[in-house]
Formats: C-alpha cells, structure tokens, sequence
C-alpha cells in the first residue's frame, strides 16, 4: 500500500510538471483566462475552497451585501485559480519573458537604499496577488527566502528549483535554515517571508485582523529585534499586461519594542492593501483557524 500511495504522489508531481510546462507555452492573458474558467468552476461547485472563502469575507466584510459578496467570492476564485495558471510562465520561462511582466514597480528607491546602508532588510510579503512572480523579481537582488516544505516531497524539489533560479536562497522551515536565515540578514542580505500565516500559539500573537483576533506570528518580529533589519512589505498585483510590484514602508509601528503592538501595526497594513485589491487576497486560506481560547472556530460552523 506505500509503494501504491508514494507512486500516486510520483505520479501527480509528473502530472504537474506536464500541466506546468503546457501552460509555460501560453501567454500571459491565456494563461489567466484559464486560470478564470478554473476558478468559475471551483465556484460551481461545493469545495473547501469555496466554502472558506465565503465564511471569510462574510467576516471580514460584514458591510456587503449577499449579491456583493458572491461577486467577491467568484473574483477571488478566480484569483487564486490565476495565481496556479501563472506558474507555467513564473517556473519554466526565460528571464526576459517573465520581466516583461513588472508593468510598473512602486519604491524600487526605498528597496535599493535601505540595502545600501548594509544593515539588512526583513520584506514582508502577505498573500497577496502573486507572490511567486515576487519572488523571481527578487531573486535578482540575492534574496533569502524562507519555505515551509510541501507534504508532498516530489514537489518540494520543484518548488526549489522554480523559485531559486533567478538567484533567490530558498531555506526550509527549520533549525538549520531559520539559523542561516538570521545570518543572511546579519550580514546585510535581503530576506523575505509570508508573515499572515498562522503560527503554533507559542509563537504567536492575537491581532484585529479584520476587526477579529487572529493568531499572528512574532518570528518576523525577533529577526528584526535582532538583526537590526529595517521591515518593508511588498507584492505583485495582477494588472492589465502584469504586475504592479509594490514596495513600501508599513510605518514605525512593525518595529515597537512590543510584540503584540507591532503585530496589530502589520495586520492593520496588510488589511489596508488588501482593502485597495480585496479579490487578490488568498481567502480561502483559513486565517482564524486558531481562535482564542474559548472562541469558537469559524471554520467548524455551518457556511
């Protein structure tokens, strides 16, 4: 029964890196018209996907009505569908196709000036539009970048490879890679992590996010206590033709000496960049799946 199941595993990696390499052979409207029929017919249907993302936005936008918030429901399927189709490009296409992507680029300035003063630069970069073409236009500058390795370890060398060959160090989410991580920074590198993932209580903090507490991480927050890295935040959003990158600076609030004040400054950013492109966001991502004690989770009641 193992050698069946880890063959079935061989078997869809193979098949991804099939459906990748056909996709790379589109261009990129192709690509994300099929990335909106995808995602038209994960709305039909009543998937996990849909379900979350409903519960989501009816608590984080209490203010739209049924009608509205379907539309945002089917954008954001549509979205997160587009963020696969695009793969085929991001993973498999020569630099100077992909480049041609960045359609416009907001505080390239404030990146290249706060790497030059040598004291390291910590880039937050939240679920938000495509964070693997963010990644490749990184990877340019010799960003470090951490990665939580897939269940499936067929994929995770796929992973690597894509996101690593503009010149980005991809890290594993463990001892030997967060140790390595710390050093980049320390020595006044460029790193990058998703800081809207949802830690182990321990390493957490509740944070409005939304106007709800939602467990929010604080290893972002030590790196910069200790590395003395100044925190950007960035993202690629889908444009007509590309991506905006957006690069700016979240406020002196990330860096307070508290924790947990810090955490309510990052949410509180993250929430007014997804408030500008709300479709863009990854909603079906369970964000409140770790309640406070006592608190119900959102997730286990009825859509």
């Amino acid at each position: 029964m193992r050698r069946a199941g880890a063959g079935l595993v061989t078997l869809r990696a193979a098949a991804l890196r099939v459906w990748l390499r056909l996709l790379s052979l589109l261009g990129l409207s192709a690509q994300r018209r099929v990335g909106r029929l995808v995602g038209r017919a994960f709305g039909c249907f009543d998937s996990d996907s849909r379900r979350v993302t409903r519960i989501n936005l009816r608590l984080c936008f209490p203010e739209l009505d049924g009608a509205a918030r379907e539309r945002l429901v089917r954008d954001s399927l549509e979205h997160s569908a587009m963020l696969v189709t695009e793969l085929g490009t991001i993973y498999h296409c020569p630099p100077e196709r992909w480049r041609r992507w960045a359609v416009g680029v907001e505080g390239e300035e404030l990146l290249t000036g706060a790497m030059a003063d040598d004291r390291g630069v910590l880039l937050l970069v939240p679920h938000l539009g495509n964070w693997e073409f963010f990644t490749l236009m990184l990877g340019q500058l010799g960003v470090t970048a951490l990665y939580d390795p897939p269940r499936q370890p067929e994929l995770e060398a796929l992973i690597v490879e894509s996101r690593a060959r503009a010149g980005a160090t991809l890290l594993p989410i463990d001892a030997a890679g967060l140790r390595r991580f710390y050093g980049a920074l320390a020595d006044g590198g460029l790193g990058a992590l998703l800081p809207d993932q949802v830690p182990r209580r321990h390493a957490g903090v509740y944070a409005d996010f939304f106007g709800r507490p939602a467990l929010t991480m604080t290893f972002w927050h030590r790196v910069a206590r200790r590395t003395g890295a100044r925190v950007l935040m960035g993202a690629a959003l889908r444009r007509p033709g590309g991506f905006l990158v957006r690069i700016a600076d979240p406020g002196p609030g990330l860096v307070d000496p508290d924790p947990a004040v810090a955490a309510r400054a990052m949410n509180a950013v993250i929430e007014s960049w997804v408030r500008r492109d709300p479709a863009q966001y990854q909603w079906e991502y369970r964000r409140y799946r770790r309640p406070p004690p006592g608190t119900p989770n959102p997730y286990d009641l009825a859509d």
